[in-house]
Formats: structure tokens, C-alpha cells, sequence
């Protein structure tokens, strides 16, 4: 901070709006307080506004009562707070330090490792499903919270129609959205129709 005799830039709480002159009557009272007037000396605007930097004299000035008095005063931190400038970064709002781009490609190298090691597990318990247009299939309906529990988990029994891609088919199930008779699933979503008239137990 250049030297100045104006009171307006002395880095003061903006939100406490604490002037010189009060801050002054502030520390003096606070030492009266704490019966330290043989170690504090009350002090005058008017007569140390010769000097080229107030800021610099207040801290000094607070900086020497603290270290002189610092077993007997116990309420420092309330205005050390308004002797607190705006803190300044050492390095620019754009700019960053070397070791961001050695976390970040740790990072991704980590995400790639776990992504393998779930694929890993996932394709041990995956099982390929093939469809064909006539199938009978049933359909995994979405449950929203607050349903019975006893509501049935799948819908159906539908028909494939065709395949539109490698994991989605359509089927003659109604879309209540788009009014259209067909619907376009996702094959996770499907599952095979075994009718109760041909299931057969065991032990028959």
C-alpha cells in the first residue's frame, strides 16, 4: 500500500464501517477497560496525522500493545478483525501451480484403472440377450416412489416387432406419451416369456 493521508483506504471491515477516529476511541477505552494505561498511551488523531502512512501506524501502534500486554489482554481477536487486509493471492486468478496437471492425469489414470477393473466384473455376470421378431417378451416397468409393493415388476407378455439397433427393439407395447401403438425399449429392460401353459415343475 502506497503512503497517504486519506482516511478511506485504511483497510478496515467494509461491514463494520469503523472509521479512524473510532477505532481509536475503541483501543483507548478497551485499555481503560483492562486497567493498562501505564502501558498504553492515549492517542490523537491531530497529532500523528503527519505522518505519510496512518495504516502503517495503527499496526505498528497495535502491533507493540498486543506483544507488551499479551497476558493481560485477552480480547485481541475482536480488533485485531479490523486491522485485516483483503488478502492477495501469490499467483494470478488464471494462473495455477505445476502439479495441477500431474493430479489431473493421475486422476484420469485412476478412472481408466477403475473403469477396467468394473468392466472386469461386469462382464463375468453379464449375459448376452438375443431377440428376434415374433418373441413373446415381458416388459421391466419403472416403479415410482410410494407404489404398492405388491404391483407386479413386469408388464406384458409383448411382441418384438423389429430391432432397431444393438441394444434396443421395438415392441407392440403402447407409448402413453407419444399416443403411438409401438415403443421403442432398451434391451436390459426386456425379459423372455415363458407361458404358465408350458412351465413344467421338476419333479413332473
Amino acid at each position: 500500500m502506497q503512503a497517504t493521508n486519506s482516511v478511506n483506504i485504511i483497510p478496515f471491515d467494509p461491514n463494520n464501517s469503523m472509521n479512524v477516529n473510532s477505532w481509536l476511541k475503541y483501543f483507548n477505552d478497551k485499555c481503560q477497560e483492562y486497567n493498562l494505561d501505564d502501558k498504553c498511551q492515549e492517542y490523537n488523531l491531530d497529532d500523528k496525522w503527519k505522518l505519510n502512512n496512518i495504516t502503517a501506524y495503527l499496526k505498528n501502534s497495535a502491533l507493540t500493545e498486543y506483544v507488551n500486554s499479551y497476558d493481560t489482554i485477552k480480547t485481541w481477536e475482536e480488533f485485531v478483525s479490523f486491522l485485516t487486509e483483503r488478502y492477495i493471492s501469490p499467483i494470478g486468478q488464471n494462473s495455477y501451480y505445476e502439479p495441477v496437471n500431474e493430479a489431473r492425469n493421475l486422476a484420469l489414470q485412476r478412472t481408466i484403472d477403475y473403469h477396467n477393473k468394473n468392466k472386469i466384473r461386469s462382464d463375468a455376470r453379464f449375459v448376452d440377450k438375443k431377440f428376434n421378431p415374433g418373441d413373446l417378451v415381458v416388459y421391466e416397468e419403472f416403479h415410482y416412489p410410494n407404489t404398492r409393493k405388491l404391483s407386479p415388476p413386469f408388464s406384458g407378455p409383448y411382441e418384438i416387432i423389429k430391432q432397431c439397433s444393438e441394444v434396443t427393439y421395438e415392441i407392440n407395447k403402447p407409448n402413453p406419451l407419444t399416443k403411438q401403438a409401438t415403443q421403442i425399449v432398451h434391451i436390459s429392460k426386456l425379459r423372455c416369456f415363458h407361458s404358465p401353459d408350458k412351465l413344467k415343475l421338476s419333479h413332473e
